[in-house]
């Protein structure tokens, strides 16, 4: 019985990771979207995984457990035999009725889902700021410009590079792992259309659309004019992406969209709910000055994705609220954004 449940927890654990990873590398979108790096680094970790999961698996097996692919495998196989049934009676709304999920088979359903979705993005976004900080390292080296444009510019560059790709290497790491090791387990995940909308529209492929109707002035090379005042509003955006990464590095192994994987209450979230939403928006506000005259029209967009982002926070605060230990935090830190005004 443990053997034929190992075997069971194995092969439908290889079939999602395989099949997932063979659609990542023939989906037009994803053949175009990551690098050959990315690609190499999703193999890696699916041989990795392969031989990894032997062990695992046979204790979650001796244990009685089953893993998320065979319970993810469970409901296909129940669909399907429900669908095939309504198909041969011809009443397959009647055998659709008979079709449940449990709140378990949802939740790991959908956190799958999230992986899908998320791992490879993360992976280009890591790689992408790897590359960045290697090129523009090899500009600096040969550039002879006076200290102070240096530190406006090349410096400062190269630690936004640096700040971002710490970022998306503790999300990389969260959406790979979880175990209550870790103290990461998915407690649950969102369930509702608009949360997820409002999420997948800040990525990609969705956030082609969103960029493409309210294009967000975001480069980070721009000029504010004198070079000493530029030097000031530079520091004052790597202040506020050292808040946006330090907000990443107070989740820790729980960094994750959409889901609740336990209630981190230390850091900056211990002054705000939302850090990194703060800091994010307060860059774009101050990246849109020096273009407001020649481009107005970044106003309405920039009011656009502000919005977008109070909108993320309040489905997550909505998703996050039937956790009593939200509940207290929200008792605790009472501002969402701004300590003291919102």
């Amino acid at each position: 019985m443990k053997l034929r449940r190992f075997i069971l927890n194995y092969f439908s654990e290889m079939l999602i990771i395989w099949a997932s990873l063979l659609f990542f590398l023939i989906c037009p979108f994803h053949v175009k979207f990551l690098q050959p790096e990315a690609k190499n680094i999703l193999l890696y970790l699916s041989i990795a995984y392969s031989g990894i999961a032997i062990p695992l698996l046979i204790y979650k097996s001796i244990k009685g457990f089953h893993s998320k692919g065979f319970l993810a495998i469970q409901v296909f196989t129940r669909f399907m035999k429900y669908t095939w049934i309504g198909l041969k009676s011809k009443k397959i709304i009647t055998e659709f009725a008979l079709f449940q999920i449990s709140k378990e088979e949802k939740t790991n359903l959908l956190f799958l889902l999230v992986k899908f979705i998320f791992i490879p993005i993360m992976i280009k976004y890591s790689l992408a700021n790897f590359f960045t900080i290697e090129k523009r390292y090899a500009l600096m080296l040969t550039s002879f410009k006076p200290l102070l444009q240096m530190l406006s510019e090349n410096y400062f560059l190269i630690t936004v590079s640096f700040l971002f790709l710490t970022d998306t290497l503790f999300y990389t790491f969260g959406y790979i792992f979880e175990s209550s090791f870790l103290k990461n387990k998915v407690k649950s995940v969102d369930t509702t259309l608009f949360g997820w909308f409002v999420a997948l529209a800040c990525y990609p492929p969705l956030n082609k659309i969103t960029g493409m109707l309210f294009p967000l002035h975001n480069d980070y090379k721009i000029s504010f004019g004198d070079e000493t005042v530029t030097l000031i509003i530079r520091g004052l955006i790597l202040l506020l992406l050292l808040i946006f990464t330090l907000s990443s590095f107070s989740l820790g192994f729980k960094c994750s969209n959409l889901t609740n994987r336990g209630i981190v209450k230390r850091g900056t979230y211990s002054i705000v709910r939302h850090p990194a939403y703060s800091a994010k928006i307060f860059i774009w506000w101050i990246l849109l000055i020096p273009t407001l005259y020649n481009r107005p029209e970044g106003l309405v967009i920039i009011v656009f994705w502000t919005i977008l982002y109070v909108l993320r926070a309040m489905t997550e605060e909505q998703h996050l609220s039937s956790d009593p230990d939200y509940i207290d935090y929200c008792k605790k830190v009472k501002y969402r954004f701004i300590p003291g005004v919102i």
